[in-house]
């Protein structure tokens, strides 16, 4: 799993949020030739994905505290870092909320909301013969907080996943390591899976479903 921990050591390329002031005070506070660039959305980059997707491959986006709207799709090896609870994404109730489909995909510290309820099928048969077509279809093709796909080397860690579907997919994923995740379901059998991996070796400490 080193590969995996080494995510979090990348240098810093951009400080997002939607406010410039605490953008320019923590830029400012950064020195050397690593200082990253201030990026306001709205004026620097249109939104949050679009910010995504200019970052240089191989480094981290911090994420100030604050509320972004964001369905991203992350297919380079980023590291994407919030202030904790106070750093949400919010997919509105429509889809997945963050897909990387790129190793080396590190997600930390920050809160997601927002996730859709659809699964990608249902199965006829209820006499328990289907039960692994149901798994894959209903839980590891549905919507979720954080979903992984061909993401090997990936790291999830101190999120916290408000959700009526998924928390995180790790769907051909190996290696990923998933650690002190806090996923709110929805009680009873209407809500999905915490952290599922499915087809991947994936190491899981610290869940928490409160």
């Amino acid at each position: 799993m080193q590969q995996a921990r080494a995510t979090l050591d990348r240098p810093v390329s951009a400080v997002v949020r939607t406010d410039p002031a605490p953008v320019a005070s923590t830029v400012e506070r950064a020195s050397g030739a690593r200082r990253p660039a201030g990026v306001v959305l709205g004026d620097d980059a249109p939104s949050l994905a679009g910010a995504v997707e200019a970052a240089p491959a191989i480094t981290t986006m911090r994420l100030l505290s604050g509320r972004y709207a964001a369905t991203l799709d992350i297919s380079k090896p980023v590291t994407l870092t919030g202030a904790g609870t106070d750093t949400v994404l919010e997919a509105g109730g429509n889809g997945s909320v963050l897909t990387a489909q790129s190793p080396d995909v590190a997600v930390t510290n920050l809160r997601i909301v927002g996730v859709g309820d659809a699964t990608a099928g249902e199965i006829a048969a209820d006499d328990g013969s289907m039960w692994d077509e149901r798994i894959r279809l209903t839980y590891g093709y549905g919507d979720a907080g954080v979903r992984l796909r061909d993401a090997n080397r990936s790291r999830v860690e101190n999120v916290t996943v408000h959700t009526p579907a998924n928390g995180i997919v790790a769907l051909d994923s190996p290696d990923t390591v998933v650690r002190d995740v806090d996923v709110h379901g929805t009680n009873g059998t209407a809500g999905f899976m915490g952290v599922l991996p499915m087809y991947s070796q994936v190491v899981v400490e610290g869940l928490r479903r409160p």
